[in-house]
């Protein structure tokens, strides 16, 4: 390809473009590092990951040493091939740090959920028996079904990831497990997404039923012609 051979075919160059893949892909790994540090996982747990995505780190540190020694085209060529070899771990350890602090996330949501859910069964058990009020009933006891579902879903997800291993994200393994959790988990932000919604609809009825009514204006008398 006309594009990629002066890259490809050239030292420095190609020394550079290796340079900037190792560099993007560190950055990477120590932003994951830092929203796992704010997912609200266990310090045994965020040991776990940290431990894990400072690993890759260390490789490609060590990685990036050896292509800066390179004194030869087909060496950095190599090596090019090499970080091309490795570009399935990098994927899968993306999706394996997302699907992580999205399922605690999920999990942390609940109890957020849960007390609204009591704010506004006593809205509703404070409001006058009206149909509104009933509406706001059949929205509360489906937002307290979706809660329920989605917490269920979301729970055991943490540790289905955490028993991944390092090996099996890198050799495709875990791509299988990966897959799941992902459904697992889609499925489990639609039921809290279902549950804000009908929580949010609860809310309107009740307004609705405490909303004073509104003044009737006065029509202004007609003019009389003279």
């Amino acid at each position: 390809d006309a594009k990629l051979a002066p890259v490809l075919c050239t030292i420095d160059p190609l020394r550079k473009t290796l340079d900037q893949q190792i560099s993007s892909r560190i950055g990477q790994l120590q932003d994951w590092i830092g929203q796992v540090g704010k997912s609200g996982l266990s310090s045994s747990d965020q040991a776990t990951v940290d431990g894990e995505l400072n690993g890759l780190i260390a490789d490609l540190g060590a990685f990036k040493t050896q292509v800066d020694a390179e004194t030869t085209l087909a060496a950095l060529q190599a090596d090019y091939q090499t970080l091309l070899g490795r570009a399935h771990i990098y994927r899968t350890v993306g999706s394996w740090v997302q699907l992580l602090i999205g399922s605690e996330k999920a999990i942390a949501a609940g109890p957020d959920l849960i007390t609204l859910e009591s704010k506004i069964a006593a809205e509703i058990a404070a409001a006058p028996a009206v149909p509104e009020t009933a509406d706001a009933q059949l929205y509360l006891d489906d937002m307290k079904v979706a809660v329920a579902d989605g917490e269920a879903l979301a729970g055991p997800l943490p540790a289905i990831l955490l028993a991944i291993t390092p090996a099996q994200l890198a050799d495709g393994s875990a791509d299988a497990t990966l897959a799941s959790v992902k459904v697992t988990f889609f499925r489990a932000s639609w039921d809290l997404q279902l549950a804000r919604m009908s929580g949010a609809w609860a809310e309107h009825e009740i307004k609705e039923v405490m909303a004073k009514p509104k003044a009737t204006a006065t029509p202004a008398p007609t003019a009389t012609p003279t």
